[in-house]
């Protein structure tokens, strides 16, 4: 999908009330597909799996936080190209979101 596509399926899925019963949640996903049994683990370990970070020094998953609020360290435009609509509902269902002030992925803590 193309950026603009991966930020509105992020929004669109993101804004479903939790009354909607495609509102992606924690519990939705089989335990046997969890990746951990935490959300941000998942979230983090789900990430890895669509974009591998190549570098050999490494880098951390998190690259900026503030008070109550991190940012993700992913390519945002890599990730667009690679990512389906059940993986946006997956990582929404983690806590993952859009941040389009800082066009980067966050998670609220």
């Amino acid at each position: 999908m193309t950026l603009d596509e991966m930020i509105a399926e992020f929004d669109r899925i993101g804004n479903l009330s939790y009354a909607d019963p495609n509102s992606p949640t924690w519990e939705k996903i089989a335990t046997e597909n969890r990746l951990a049994n935490r959300q941000d683990l998942h979230a983090f370990m789900l990430l890895e799996s669509i974009l591998p970070y190549s570098d050999e020094r490494g880098r951390d998953m998190v690259c900026s936080a503030e008070h109550y609020q991190i940012w993700l360290d992913v390519d945002i435009e890599d990730l667009a190209d690679k990512i389906s609509s059940a993986q946006i509902s997956e990582l929404v269902a983690c806590g993952v979101f859009y941040d389009s002030d800082v066009s980067s992925l966050g998670m609220f803590v």
